[in-house]
């Protein structure tokens, strides 16, 4: 390990998926133009009823019709979206003609809005697309708008549908889920309930973990989990505290966006893998906080595994002694902003948020924040 960061043998070709970025407070402002920019004329807006009754919603759906767009909403998204919502969003986009889709919300709306995408393009039914690279057709374009910090749909390759058959979730890979452009505007980090700014941060945090320890790592996708866990390290429980903080609204809305992008290209592992069952079998929000567990306590016992150094510098075992070294007591910040928003308290828990962050050392820690 040199610099913190780990180095693949020589002449390692890796690579980077991303999608066009525009970032930055009053980035919000700019999706309509975009939006036309992408050849849309008649576009179905993508959201939840939550979000429908905010100013946000409001704001783009004049701000696309005072471009000239013909625009219509389906908004009956539910968290971990289910298939069958899935097709009715394709119903609505196929009653209106649409030639392109907006996604305004967290990762379960931007799920739906590319399950949309490849139905338009592919037909069939959403689970019939399970694995990778099953939509063999191009999508329509897919401007994805997150409202929370957490989920880094709007840069990853994955879509997750809820099969509420089989009681789990399914996940559609390929190159083409993609949004075609993220925009990334801090202030609508503004008027997320604290509750699920904890937890969606903690899922920032999570993937982060995933993909610094996933075998398909690479400089870059290191360089971004690193830093955006330096972003949640700082930021979080200061944007839970205070929703209105700006400046970590912003620094939130970035590490979000770079452990998207880490996952993404890094992949996830068994810690997400994990939380499917439970996402099919369990309905929010009781598993936004078992998932943080079962997620962190996953890539604890990977972590923690023995392991050969000299086949896989930087990743040794965990010391007997981690545990204590990083107790909340000590490193308090994610933990107490988690405690402060899900209300989860108990000892197993704080065991498993104390041993997943024990993956990178303070010293990196430190090096990340300069």
């Amino acid at each position: 390990m040199q610099g913190g960061t780990r180095r693949r043998s020589p002449g390692h070709v890796a690579k980077f998926h991303a999608p066009e970025i525009v970032l930055g407070p009053g980035a919000f402002g700019e999706v309509p133009l975009a939006t036309s920019g992408l050849g849309m004329r008649r576009p179905l807006v993508v959201s939840d009823r939550g979000l429908e009754g905010t100013r946000w919603y409001s704001q783009l759906m004049s701000g696309l019709a005072a471009a000239g767009l013909d625009a219509t909403s389906f908004v009956d998204v539910s968290p971990n979206p289910r298939a069958g919502e899935v097709t009715a969003a394709f119903l609505a986009y196929k009653a209106h003609d649409a030639d392109g889709l907006v996604a305004l919300g967290g990762g379960s709306v931007i799920d739906a809005a590319k399950g949309v995408a490849v139905l338009a393009a592919n037909g069939g039914h959403i689970l019939e697309y399970e694995g990778i690279d099953r939509a063999r057709r191009p999508l329509p374009p897919l401007v994805a708008v997150p409202t929370t910090a957490g989920s880094g749909a709007d840069v990853s390759q994955f879509c997750i549908i809820n099969d509420g058959q089989r009681r789990t979730k399914v996940t559609i890979i390929g190159r083409s889920l993609v949004p075609d452009l993220s925009v990334s505007d801090p202030e609508l980090l503004t008027t997320v309930p604290a509750e699920v700014t904890a937890q969606v941060g903690m899922d920032v945090l999570t993937h982060c973990v995933e993909a610094y320890v996933s075998l398909a790592h690479g400089r870059m996708t290191d360089s971004l989990a690193l830093e955006s866990i330096s972003g949640v390290w700082t930021h979080l429980e200061r944007l839970v505290d205070d929703p209105l903080d700006k400046v970590a609204a912003e620094e939130m809305s970035l590490a979000s966006l770079r452990a998207g992008m880490a996952f993404t290209n890094a992949i996830l592992g068994a810690t997400h893998a994990m939380s499917h069952p439970v996402g099919g079998h369990c309905e929010p929000p009781t598993v936004r906080s078992t998932r943080c567990c079962c997620r962190m306590s996953s890539a604890t016992t990977r972590r923690c595994a023995p392991t050969d150094s000299s086949t896989s510098p930087g990743r040794s075992a965990c010391p007997p002694t981690g545990m204590r070294a990083w107790s909340p007591t000590v490193w308090p910040m994610p933990w107490r902003a988690w405690v402060h928003g899900s209300g989860c308290r108990s000892p197993w828990s704080r065991w498993a948020f104390a041993s997943a962050i024990s993956i990178v050392s303070p010293r990196t820690l430190s090096r990340t924040r300069a």
